[in-house]
């Protein structure tokens, strides 16, 4: 019995130290430094027809943009927009792999024109009308990584102002 206790107290510890190194993982780039979008841009979108690479590319911009303008922001914001990348590349490889409908691609089109004339607030909307009409449980992951990237523009976009 005791080297039971012996044992499920080293697991304990192992868990704690476990997590106290993935906490760690995440990193502030140093002062000045930017952060970089390495999900996205290793994703292969090889495959993605050339009247379709605007969704990648404006995705893959604005993006960038979020990540360049939080550079000082807290390790929480990090880990969110890492989230959003990680999402977003959902997408891109379902978009790859030609398992997008026609109709999911069409309201992409329209969410990427809102977002090229900065009007977030019908991006979103077009969004809702993108959630409701799409299979949820396929496309849950990159729609709600789009959604962030959306509502995070419209924020930046409000804070100028």
């Amino acid at each position: 019995q005791q080297s039971q206790q012996s044992q499920q107290t080293q697991q304990s510890q192992q868990t704690r130290q476990a997590q106290i190194q993935q906490s760690q993982q995440y990193q502030q780039p140093p002062h000045g430094q930017q952060r970089t979008v390495t999900i996205l841009d290793q994703t292969d979108t090889s495959h993605v027809s050339s009247e379709n690479t605007i969704i990648i590319e404006t995705l893959r911009t604005h993006v960038s943009e979020i990540y360049r303008k939080s550079a000082k922001s807290s390790v929480t914001e990090g880990k969110k927009l890492d989230d959003m990348a990680t999402r977003l590349s959902d997408l891109f490889k379902q978009m790859n792999r030609n398992q997008c409908s026609q109709s999911t691609i069409s309201f992409l089109h329209n969410v990427v024109d809102g977002i090229n004339s900065k009007d977030y607030r019908r991006a979103l909307e077009i969004h809702t009308v993108l959630a409701a009409a799409t299979d949820w449980e396929k496309n849950r992951v990159w729609l709600v990584g789009l959604k962030r990237l959306l509502e995070m523009l419209k924020l930046h976009e409000s804070s100028k102002n």
